[in-house]
């Protein structure tokens, strides 16, 4: 056999395979029209009659299209690189389209699953709330608790105990949310180096515990979440003006930080002189020498209470000050109006009379000389 027969040969199996290849796309895109199709009647009707029943079918089939839009993506690269480069812009077009169905599908029903959960979550925390309220509520079926909103977490291990036990109690802790709604929560949650770290997991409902564990097991780690709170205390900006919100912040950083680390298993308790110092040098000079003055009247070794407390007065004393010093800046509108009244009428008088007055003087003076 030739060369030329070889190659010929070769491309006919090639294009044969490119052509199994498409047929197999064309079920994938099949199926996905059978799941819109299926979704339909759902999108349409009040979403208070939706049953347990069917957001269980809609999950199910919600499971089994993710999994075949892996299964397209693994299709669809073979027929790109089993095409020829000319067509490769024509393969990338087809993908982009079948791709965005495919996003449009799952939105939708994770939508549809997600109006259910809240529908279903409403009236448990509503029955939660009327055992503790009903004789100041009235009417408890007109109770409505705030909507919680999530957190994000983008990879500052400051916060990751925050978001950690949030996410736990909001999500995790919820048996009614299923895991690819979970997993949907969770990637919404995530923002930098956090969205990154579980970036390349497949978004599958069995994926859902593998990508919270990789989380975990990238975050949960004790010494550099203790060395992140350490730093925290030296990393504190430093005060150039006294400033009641600056003093607040600080009471509110400090203590966050000393209850992070106490979960951590840090012995805080015994740290406040140490805390104390590394605070003050943080102060402006104001606040520095009032603090000095304050702790002299103390007579034993000053506690983080009390360090807290005199900041709280302190900020109290400012806010009191600062407030009073915006409104008397504040320009007086009729005042104002007064004096603008006063120059235009009787200011203009006052000048023409003294300008007359000083013409007649000089006449006078003319007179005399005259004389």
């Amino acid at each position: 056999m030739s060369d030329t027969d070889s190659s010929k040969d070769n491309g006919e199996v090639d294009a044969v395979k490119l052509k199994m290849l498409v047929r197999k796309r064309g079920t994938i895109k099949s199926r996905i029209t059978k799941f819109k199709e299926f979704l339909t009647p759902y999108e349409q009707i009040n979403k208070e009659e939706l049953t347990t029943k069917n957001i269980s079918d809609i999950n199910l089939r919600l499971t089994k299209v993710n999994e075949l839009f892996q299964e397209f993506e693994s299709v669809q690269t073979r027929i790109e690189s089993n095409d020829s480069e000319s067509n490769l812009d024509k393969r990338l077009k087809e993908r982009f389209e079948i791709e965005n169905q495919f996003y449009s599908v799952i939105s939708s029903a994770e939508e549809i699953v997600s109006s259910r959960e809240k529908r279903v979550e409403s009236p448990r925390r509503l029955s939660i709330g009327s055992s503790s309220n009903h004789h100041c509520a009235g009417h408890s079926g007109q109770l409505r608790l705030p909507t919680i909103k999530l957190p994000t977490f983008d990879g500052n291990y400051t916060k990751w105990l925050e978001f950690r036990d949030t996410f736990d109690s909001l999500i995790n802790g919820n048996e009614t949310i299923p895991d690819i709604s979970k997993f949907h929560y969770l990637r919404s949650s995530l923002e930098g180096g956090a969205a990154v770290t579980i970036k390349s997991i497949d978004f599958t409902a069995d994926n859902y515990q593998v990508a919270w564990d990789l989380l975990c097991n990238r975050y949960n780690n004790k010494n550099v979440l203790i060395n992140n709170h350490l730093k925290s205390f030296f990393t504190l900006d430093s005060l150039n003006k006294e400033s009641h919100k600056s003093l607040r912040f600080i009471v509110d950083h400090v203590s966050k930080n000393l209850r992070a680390l106490n979960t951590l298993g840090e012995r805080t308790d015994m740290w406040d002189t140490l805390i104390i110092y590394i605070v003050v040098q943080k102060l402006d000079n104001v606040t520095s020498i009032k603090w000095e003055e304050y702790k002299a009247t103390l007579a034993e070794s000053p506690s983080l209470e009390d360090f807290y407390q005199f900041l709280r007065n302190r900020a109290d004393v400012l806010e009191t000050v600062q407030g009073g010093s915006a409104k008397s800046a504040q320009p007086n509108n009729n005042h104002i109006k007064n004096d603008k009244f006063n120059h235009t009428k009787y200011g203009k008088f006052n000048y023409n009379k003294e300008h007359s007055q000083g013409v007649g003087g000089s006449s006078h003076a003319g007179s005399g000389v005259r004389r």
